[in-house]
């Protein structure tokens, strides 16, 4: 028999492997973002070349590693957040008011999904040129990718109405 879905020992076990996953994800962008940047200071120094695509790269690693930074925040539940009323209120009130900003956040976070996939459609249709042989459209998934997640992490702190570090 296949475990529930609100088995926790499967949750905390997803929970895991999407945590590598994106840690990872993280860290192999940071580590590709300083090797270009490395590179493209020896190349421009000391030989007087460099790569055409570095400075443009760099900048797409940028956006990536800003979208993967907030997927880590939002994980850890260290994301910005302005909590100075819910204090006042009772343990039974900060968990409503919990409940209510992650339902708000996951509709932001998929508005911005659906904007960013429509905006990678329109450069999709432009065609316009990416880095190297990558189109620009392509490089912009992130977008969408990156607020999906975000808006499904915030819909399931909201139905499981727990803390962030317990949902994946």
């Amino acid at each position: 028999m296949p475990p529930s879905n609100h088995d926790p020992e499967s949750r905390a076990r997803f929970s895991r492997v999407l945590h590598v996953v994106e840690n990872g994800f993280v860290v192999t962008l940071l580590a590709a973002l300083i090797g270009i940047s490395t590179g493209q200071f020896v190349l421009r120094n000391f030989f007087s070349s460099g790569f055409i695509w570095a400075e443009a790269a760099s900048r797409m690693l940028v956006l990536w590693l800003g979208l993967g930074g907030a997927l880590l925040a939002s994980r850890r539940g260290k994301h910005i957040r302005i909590d100075i009323l819910t204090a006042y209120f009772s343990v039974i009130w900060q968990r409503r008011i919990q409940v209510l900003v992650s339902l708000l956040s996951a509709a932001v976070c998929l508005t911005l999904a659906w904007l960013g996939s429509d905006m990678a459609w329109m450069e999709r249709q432009y065609a316009s040129p990416g880095i190297a042989w990558l189109p620009l459209w392509v490089l912009q998934l992130v977008i969408p990718f990156a607020f999906t997640v975000l808006g499904i992490r915030y819909l399931a702190q909201a139905w499981y109405g727990s803390r962030p570090e317990t949902v994946p």
